[in-house]
């Protein structure tokens, strides 16, 4: 178990990083990644923070490094709600959060708005980036419907990958290629040749019907 100078010294570690990377290094920005299991997340979740001094036990005491996953839902929306408003308290740029899985890999087919409880505690302090399973239909439901009370923006990642052409698919309502996770950490660009813009198709399609 981390002595609390430990935790403090790593709090500490996160601080030094984000002024290195944009004092130093130039960059406009760095977003602390709270979930997947890493260290910080640890500390908020109960099923894994079996602490009894002050960075575990009660809500106040597990959010104190900002981060979590994998609790009860009764127990993670208090605790969540909670951490919202702390954060909202810091004056951070933005917000990213990811919709609910339905297993580690497995993306929830179309994300239901279980993200409410938390928008509406963090209460608009800065925008939302939301992500997770979203497809162009979906993004636009997302923004114009679902959380049209909210400054929601939605992120896609994995979907680029299979999708070089992915914002040209968003404003035309164009299905996704489906993509191949057994192939995002390999070496090499195979998994990427057959990837072509809609956009060049249509174009080569048009050249041959000219000649």
């Amino acid at each position: 178990m981390l002595t609390e100078d430990e935790i403090r010294q790593y709090i500490n570690d996160y601080v030094s990083a984000a002024k290195n990377a944009v004092e130093r290094a130039g960059f406009d920005g760095v977003e602390i990644h709270g979930a997947n299991g890493f260290l910080i997340d640890q500390f908020i979740q109960t099923t894994v923070n079996q602490r009894t001094d002050g960075w575990g036990g009660s809500v106040e005491n597990r959010p104190r490094t900002f981060q979590g996953m994998g609790m009860p839902v009764t127990e993670r929306e208090s605790t969540f709600s909670y951490l919202a408003r702390e954060l909202a308290r810091l004056s951070i740029a933005f917000l990213h959060l990811v919709e609910p899985r339905t297993a580690g890999d497995k993306d929830v087919e179309n994300p239901t708005g279980s993200l409410h409880f938390f928008l509406d505690a963090y209460a608009d302090t800065s925008p939302l980036v939301l992500a997770g399973g979203y497809k162009a239909d979906s993004a636009k439901e997302a923004v114009k419907v679902r959380y049209k009370n909210h400054q929601v923006v939605i992120a896609f990642g994995r979907s680029f990958i299979a999708n070089p052409d992915l914002p040209y698919k968003i404003q035309k309502e164009i299905e996704f290629t489906p993509y191949d996770r057994n192939t995002f950490y390999l070496p090499g660009f195979n998994h990427l040749l057959n990837c072509r813009r809609l956009a060049d198709l249509a174009l080569g399609s048009l050249d041959r019907g000219l000649s």
